[in-house]
């Protein structure tokens, strides 16, 4: 291509390098289609995915899909992407976008940094709320070699209702182009270590195996990297502006080792399914039992509803059904919420956990 000599792209020591991760195989020894990195904050992972993404298409011609949760992201899609990695690996050139489909994607283009330059189409960004007009006009990116979805783990854990099978949904109207029904196309999911318990490590059948010392867990057509940049932590325990705020539990997030949302305390899969019953949950389509156990004198939340009570406490607005009702003011979110608070409310697993502090909370 005209433009790959622009390329200067390089990993560098003291920042993250995914190749590691996109040569490993799954569980099968076969190669993934699902790559995920987490690791702490500001440790090059966003950098290395740009920079990777756009190298390749300039030196190999393929052509990548910028993956966003919300439609009104993509609209500054080509600034966002290029905006770091500019100065770094491809002086010399800029990006821009045009409308592809209105509010349904975009076109990525990479070109020289002059006036009236010769573009070149290098990829799309669009969204996963998306996902049904995508079926629509998949033809017109039934190019696109790999995905990219950057900061997928939100801090509010604010997913969209359903978010897996919609991100399914845009895969696979993508997969089946190039006229076939579904080909090989690898997606590369990019985020901080947020919360263990999100739908997607939900979707891989992982929250309560996944364990926080594995470099890399490997499952059956995915991989997932917990990376730790001992650079990037130390530089902000030594900034100014985190000695000031040393106390707070979000320093976290860029100088340990660990899931920030998430905690395993009052969490016990040894404890019975017994005791008097007290309320059925129902959280992201599932259902989740609430009863008192007499002998330890605490409240456990478990996997086990009980199919006889009919009437069901929707944890969240979201969640309510012809058989679940939301009331913000009930009486047991209360209760609950004060056993917790008092350390007398405990959970079979994090999913168990997850759906109760949502309930309490009532978002």
């Amino acid at each position: 291509m005209e433009l790959k000599s622009y390329s200067h792209f390089a990993t560098s020591p003291d920042f993250y390098n995914g190749y590691k991760l996109l040569s490993k195989t799954d569980l099968n020894n076969s190669k993934p289609e699902i790559y995920i990195a987490a690791s702490n904050r500001s440790a090059g992972k966003t950098t290395f995915y740009n920079g990777m993404l756009l190298h390749n298409y300039l030196r190999k011609g393929k052509k990548f899909l910028l993956l966003y949760r919300r439609r009104y992201e993509i609209t500054q899609a080509a600034a966002g992407f290029f905006k770091d990695i500019n100065k770094l690996f491809f002086p010399g050139l800029a990006m821009s976008q045009e409308p592809g489909v209105k509010n349904v994607f975009e076109r990525l283009f990479v070109h020289q940094a002059i006036e009236k330059p010769v573009k070149y189409e290098c990829g799309y960004a669009t969204s996963i709320s998306a996902a049904e007009q995508i079926k629509k006009f998949s033809h017109l990116l039934s190019d696109v070699d790999v995905i990219l979805f950057d900061e997928a783990f939100p801090e509010n854990d604010n997913y969209l209702k359903k978010e897996v099978d919609l991100f399914m949904s845009v895969h696979d109207s993508l997969a089946r182009g190039n006229g076939q029904m579904s080909r090989y196309l690898p997606v590369i999911i990019v985020g901080n270590m947020i919360s263990v318990y999100n739908p997607y490590f939900d979707a891989l059948g992982i929250v309560d195996s996944l364990q926080l010392d594995s470099n890399f867990f490997r499952g059956d057509g995915f991989i997932i990297e917990q990376n730790f940049n001992e650079i990037s932590a130390q530089k902000h325990t030594e900034s100014a502006f985190h000695r000031a705020l040393s106390s707070a539990a979000y320093n976290a997030a860029s100088q340990e080792r660990k899931y920030i949302n998430t905690s395993y305390d009052m969490i016990d899969s040894s404890v019975a399914d017994s005791g008097r019953y007290i309320i059925t949950i129902r959280y992201e389509d599932e259902l989740y039992s609430v009863r008192y156990n007499e002998q330890g004198y605490f409240y456990y939340v478990s996997t086990t509803p009980d199919q006889r009570f009919k009437l069901i406490h929707a944890a969240t607005e979201k969640d309510i059904s012809e058989s679940a009702i939301y009331d913000p003011g009930s009486l047991y979110r209360k209760m609950l919420r004060d056993k917790y608070r008092k350390n007398l409310l405990k959970f079979k697993n994090l999913k168990a956990k997850n759906a109760a502090i949502h309930f309490i909370s009532g978002k």
